[in-house]
């Protein structure tokens, strides 16, 4: 594999969005999603799947280790991790060790982590035409992830377009 594409930021910053206009662009991307996993295993649990409800979840897969973490979330590629993939898109890092845990096992060549940056009163608008609540902005969960805001190698502003994010993006990957 090439890259490793991180999408990070807190709730309601428009890493789906992001991850999803990547995908788009890349083709033969694949993307993949934490949340995907947790909303996954909350069903499984017969879980109500409210925003809460999937923090809790993800902290329980948390605590598990982030090794079975992640090889929950790559166990869908087909090839196997690293084998033919140009770009992995992964959103919803929240954590540093996901980083970590996803570079260590699919190895790629590059890791890009990029960090949506959007201030508490855009989150809390974005949440309030979601009908989700503003306790969300103060779970466990969210006080990991703006401490990426400083590791990240590119950091943008989760209010802009997806096609300026994504060329913005594009300008860091100069083999694809």
């Amino acid at each position: 594999m090439n890259w490793l594409i991180c999408i990070a930021g807190e709730v309601a910053s428009g890493k789906t969005a992001l991850a999803a206009a990547l995908h788009a662009a890349l083709p033969g991307s694949v993307r993949l999603a934490f949340g995907d996993v947790v909303r996954r295993r909350a069903a499984a649990a017969g879980l109500v799947p409210t925003r809460r409800n999937l923090q809790d979840v993800g902290l329980q897969l948390i605590a598990a280790g982030w090794t079975a973490f992640v090889d929950e979330l790559i166990s869908g590629l087909d090839d196997g991790p690293g084998d033919d993939l140009d770009v992995v898109v992964v959103e919803g890092i929240r954590h540093q060790e996901a980083v970590d845990a996803l570079r260590e096992r699919l190895r790629p060549q590059q890791c890009l982590l990029v960090y949506l940056n959007i201030t508490d009163e855009q989150r809390r608008q974005r949440l309030a035409a979601r009908v989700e609540a503003e306790s969300s902005l103060r779970h466990e969960v969210e006080q990991h992830a703006a401490a990426l805001r400083d590791t990240a190698d590119l950091v943008l502003s989760g209010t802009q377009p997806a096609d300026v994010l994504v060329r913005q993006v594009l300008e860091r990957l100069p083999n694809t």
